[in-house]
């Protein structure tokens, strides 16, 4: 508690948060100068790492709502109503407004700008410091742009720090091409494994900081969602060879390649995320729990997974309910997931198959006897894929967009992009809001 309050207080006294009144009327910055304020090594962890703090409060609203959208698990009926009729501009609820808010992504954007404009002038720390900070500012800018054009379409683009110029939207394209070379510039600066400021050494494990393999996956992700499948294996072979040894499951979470470290904010999320055990017993076979022994039992194929996910526990009306934490961004299985339906997508039926294989064998006791099928054909290989997708992004927002790409959601295509918050247009005249809604 007592390194996040350090952390808030370095954020507020260096005037990077945005201003709570208008996403991009900034105010004076702070007379603290960046060469001040870097002069203390701590300073630049902590700045750093408030970075990392409204980027986090940003994507789990989003990714806990978009996890709703899926349908896949049981909620509030007035929310579940609102969602399943696309009424986001309803004021049935305060927390729509949350949703609608695109405020904690340019809040993240804005440290981001930050960072990458001043941090040379910290002259305390090595070249190998200077380039994996700029790497992670760059990961986190383009994760932040990647998530507000998925989520609203066309956005504003804010380059500069404390740009206090009302913008005026940019294209989805103009969005997708900045993050590409925001990835791009960020995978030669990032380290293959997170390196600590203070010992100068590799912090094995550690995925609350972004490394090669995070931006990789980014990448893999942008690329697959723009259908260009060569770029995505390119990644992938690219993950490979970097990082050679292939890591045996160990747990859900500790598959992970990047995800916000939840000790470092403590903002409270949409919704709470105890969720029906339907959602997850409807992508796990007869996936149940045992209430006597406070354990999982798995009846037919045993999957490792279900023991990893999150926690039972249960309400006042004896429910049995699921708790899920922050899911992790980005996890290893993925990288395994978007190669395979590239490598269906280019026609390389084998090597799908073996990378198929590969993942099943991670996760699976025994695997499912129609996953060795020496006659599987590409059409049931898909059907594998779209199903494994779903246990493994079962608690992810991402989820969302697959489901949607694969026709399996029926959401009204003019109503795909939520519409802009009420903040958004508070004295910025040249804002206006999403097509088809109020």
């Amino acid at each position: 508690m007592k390194i996040l309050m350090r952390i808030m207080l370095v954020v507020l006294t260096i005037g990077l948060t945005v201003s709570c009144e208008d996403d991009f009327d900034n105010g004076t910055p702070n007379q603290t100068s960046p060469k001040d304020f870097f002069s203390k090594t701590e300073n630049v962890e902590l700045a750093v790492k408030g970075m990392y703090i409204s980027a986090a409060n940003a994507y789990d609203v989003h990714d806990d709502f978009l996890r709703l959208r899926t349908g896949m698990f049981k909620m509030d009926p007035a929310l579940e109503m609102i969602i399943a009729n696309n009424q986001m501009d309803s004021e049935a609820l305060p927390v729509l407004e949350k949703v609608r808010s695109w405020k904690h992504y340019y809040e993240a954007i804005n440290q981001c700008n930050y960072i990458l404009e001043n941090i040379t002038s910290a002259k305390t720390l090595l070249e190998r410091e200077v380039n994996s900070y700029k790497g992670e500012a760059y990961f986190l800018r383009a994760l932040m742009y990647w998530q507000l054009s998925n989520i609203w379409g066309d956005v504003p683009l804010v380059l500069k720090y404390n740009d206090a110029q009302p913008k005026a939207k940019s294209t989805v394209d103009k969005i997708k091409e900045q993050v590409q070379k925001d990835i791009e510039a960020a995978l030669p600066l990032l380290s293959v494994e997170y390196v600590s400021s203070e010992t100068g050494q590799k912090v094995t494990g550690d995925r609350s900081r972004a490394t090669k393999g995070a931006a990789l996956a980014l990448k893999m992700d942008f690329f697959l969602q723009q259908e260009n499948y060569t770029e995505v294996l390119a990644g992938y072979e690219m993950y490979a060879d970097i990082y050679k040894t292939k890591p045996a499951f160990n747990g859900w979470y500790r598959d992970a390649l990047f995800g916000f470290n939840a000790e470092w904010y403590s903002e409270k999320i949409l919704v709470s995320t105890l969720m029906n055990m339907d959602g997850l017993s409807s992508v796990y076979e007869a996936f149940q729990y045992d209430a006597e022994l406070k354990k999982f039992d798995e009846r037919g194929t045993p999957d490792k997974r279900v023991r990893s996910i999150g926690i039972v526990t249960r309400d006042n009306s004896d429910a049995v309910l699921f708790y899920i934490p922050s899911a992790p961004v980005y996890r290893y299985p993925e990288l395994l997931l978007m190669a395979i339906e590239a490598k269906l997508h280019q026609d390389a039926f084998d090597d799908a198959k073996a990378i198929f294989t590969e993942m099943v064998e991670r996760v699976y006791e025994r695997a499912p006897d129609k996953y060795s099928d020496a006659d599987m054909t590409k059409a049931q290989l898909t059907e594998y894929l779209k199903l494994e997708r779903k246990r493994e992004l079962v608690v992810s927002g991402r989820l969302f967009w697959k489901m949607l790409k694969d026709g399996e959601l029926s959401i009204d295509e003019n109503k795909v992009y939520l519409p802009v918050g009420e903040d958004a247009f508070e004295h910025n005249p040249n804002m206006i809001q999403n097509p088809n809604w109020n």
